[in-house]
Protein backbone atom coordinates (compact mmCIF):
# COMPACT_ATOMS: atom_id res chain seq x y z
CA UNK A 1 0.00 0.00 0.00
CA UNK A 2 1.37 3.36 -1.01
CA UNK A 3 1.17 6.26 1.44
CA UNK A 4 -0.19 9.44 0.00
CA UNK A 5 0.48 13.00 1.08
CA UNK A 6 -2.79 13.10 2.98
CA UNK A 7 -1.71 10.10 5.12
CA UNK A 8 1.60 11.74 5.93
CA UNK A 9 -0.09 15.03 6.81
CA UNK A 10 -2.62 13.20 8.99
CA UNK A 11 0.22 11.41 10.86
CA UNK A 12 2.10 14.68 11.35
CA UNK A 13 -1.09 16.32 12.58
CA UNK A 14 -1.65 13.59 15.17
CA UNK A 15 1.97 13.89 16.35
CA UNK A 16 1.71 17.69 16.60
CA UNK A 17 -1.57 17.41 18.55
CA UNK A 18 -0.04 14.92 21.00
CA UNK A 19 2.99 17.14 21.58
CA UNK A 20 0.76 20.19 21.98
CA UNK A 21 -1.42 18.36 24.51
CA UNK A 22 1.69 17.30 26.48
CA UNK A 23 2.93 20.89 26.66
CA UNK A 24 -0.55 22.06 27.70
CA UNK A 25 -0.65 19.51 30.55
CA UNK A 26 2.84 20.56 31.70
CA UNK A 27 1.88 24.24 31.66
CA UNK A 28 -1.30 23.62 33.67
CA UNK A 29 0.50 21.42 36.21
CA UNK A 30 3.25 24.01 36.70
CA UNK A 31 0.65 26.70 37.27
CA UNK A 32 -1.71 24.61 39.45
CA UNK A 33 0.99 23.21 41.72
CA UNK A 34 2.87 26.47 42.19
CA UNK A 35 6.14 25.52 40.45
CA UNK A 36 5.77 28.45 38.05
CA UNK A 37 5.20 30.90 40.92
CA UNK A 38 8.19 29.52 42.78
CA UNK A 39 10.38 29.80 39.68
CA UNK A 40 9.74 33.56 39.54
CA UNK A 41 11.82 34.06 42.68
CA UNK A 42 13.94 30.90 42.90
CA UNK A 43 14.92 29.82 39.39
CA UNK A 44 18.32 28.12 39.49
CA UNK A 45 20.98 30.12 37.62
CA UNK A 46 21.86 27.00 35.65
CA UNK A 47 20.74 23.37 35.68
CA UNK A 48 22.55 21.39 38.38
CA UNK A 49 25.20 19.13 36.91
CA UNK A 50 26.24 16.81 39.72
CA UNK A 51 25.30 15.56 43.14
CA UNK A 52 21.63 15.02 42.36
CA UNK A 53 19.55 12.22 43.80
CA UNK A 54 17.25 11.19 40.95
CA UNK A 55 13.88 9.47 40.51
CA UNK A 56 12.42 11.13 43.60
CA UNK A 57 8.83 12.11 44.26
CA UNK A 58 7.07 15.09 45.76
CA UNK A 59 3.79 16.93 45.68
CA UNK A 60 3.43 20.63 44.94
CA UNK A 61 -0.06 21.65 45.96
CA UNK A 62 -2.44 19.35 44.08
CA UNK A 63 0.18 18.15 41.58
CA UNK A 64 2.10 14.95 42.25
CA UNK A 65 5.53 14.48 40.70
CA UNK A 66 6.04 10.72 41.12
CA UNK A 67 9.54 9.58 40.33
CA UNK A 68 10.36 12.51 38.04
CA UNK A 69 12.26 14.83 40.40
CA UNK A 70 15.96 15.25 41.01
CA UNK A 71 17.07 16.86 44.28
CA UNK A 72 20.27 18.08 45.84
CA UNK A 73 20.48 19.28 49.42
CA UNK A 74 23.66 20.90 50.69
CA UNK A 75 24.78 23.63 53.05
CA UNK A 76 23.52 26.34 50.69
CA UNK A 77 20.00 25.13 50.11
CA UNK A 78 17.66 22.91 48.11
CA UNK A 79 18.00 22.34 44.38
CA UNK A 80 15.11 20.73 42.52
CA UNK A 81 14.67 19.86 38.89
CA UNK A 82 12.30 17.77 36.83
CA UNK A 83 13.32 15.03 34.44
CA UNK A 84 13.98 16.36 30.90
CA UNK A 85 10.62 15.19 29.59
CA UNK A 86 8.85 17.18 32.32
CA UNK A 87 11.18 20.21 32.15
CA UNK A 88 9.04 22.48 29.90
CA UNK A 89 7.36 25.00 32.24
CA UNK A 90 9.34 23.47 35.15
CA UNK A 91 12.73 25.24 35.22
CA UNK A 92 15.29 24.02 37.79
CA UNK A 93 14.87 25.66 41.20
CA UNK A 94 17.34 26.66 43.87
CA UNK A 95 15.93 27.75 47.24
CA UNK A 96 18.34 28.81 50.01
CA UNK A 97 17.49 27.47 53.46
CA UNK A 98 16.63 30.90 54.82
CA UNK A 99 13.86 31.18 52.19
CA UNK A 100 12.14 27.96 53.36
CA UNK A 101 9.80 27.03 56.16
CA UNK A 102 9.71 23.33 56.89
CA UNK A 103 8.31 20.84 59.31
CA UNK A 104 7.79 17.14 59.66
CA UNK A 105 4.27 15.80 59.16
CA UNK A 106 2.66 12.38 59.22
CA UNK A 107 0.97 11.02 56.13
CA UNK A 108 -0.75 7.68 56.73
CA UNK A 109 2.08 5.42 57.92
CA UNK A 110 5.07 7.51 56.93
CA UNK A 111 6.77 10.69 58.07
CA UNK A 112 7.02 13.39 55.44
CA UNK A 113 8.60 16.83 55.19
CA UNK A 114 6.39 19.77 54.25
CA UNK A 115 8.02 22.88 52.82
CA UNK A 116 6.51 26.34 52.49
CA UNK A 117 8.00 29.17 50.50
CA UNK A 118 7.35 32.64 51.99
CA UNK A 119 8.54 34.27 48.74
CA UNK A 120 5.70 32.45 46.94
CA UNK A 121 2.68 32.67 49.26
CA UNK A 122 0.31 29.74 48.99
CA UNK A 123 2.90 27.37 47.52
CA UNK A 124 3.77 24.31 49.56
CA UNK A 125 5.41 20.99 48.81
CA UNK A 126 5.31 17.65 50.61
CA UNK A 127 8.11 15.12 50.26
CA UNK A 128 7.94 11.57 51.61
CA UNK A 129 10.23 8.57 51.38
CA UNK A 130 13.78 9.15 50.16
CA UNK A 131 13.06 12.82 49.44
CA UNK A 132 12.10 13.37 53.09
CA UNK A 133 15.16 11.43 54.25
CA UNK A 134 17.39 13.84 52.32
CA UNK A 135 15.61 16.92 53.69
CA UNK A 136 15.19 15.90 57.33
CA UNK A 137 18.79 16.73 58.46
CA UNK A 138 18.32 20.30 57.19
CA UNK A 139 15.02 21.05 58.95
CA UNK A 140 16.82 22.96 61.71
CA UNK A 141 18.10 25.45 59.10
CA UNK A 142 14.53 26.37 58.17
CA UNK A 143 11.98 28.14 60.28
CA UNK A 144 9.29 25.77 61.58
CA UNK A 145 5.70 25.79 60.41
CA UNK A 146 2.73 24.36 62.24
CA UNK A 147 2.49 20.60 62.76
CA UNK A 148 -0.59 19.53 60.80
CA UNK A 149 -1.31 16.77 58.33
CA UNK A 150 -0.25 17.55 54.72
Amino acid sequence: MKLGADHVLFGLGIAAAAIGLWFFVLAISSWAGGWARLARSHRAPEPPAAGLARWLSGRFGVVSYSGVLAMRVDDLGLTLSAMWMFRPFHPPLFVPWHALQGDEVRSFLTRCVRLRFPDAPGVSAVFCGMSATLLRPYLDRMSRGSRRRP
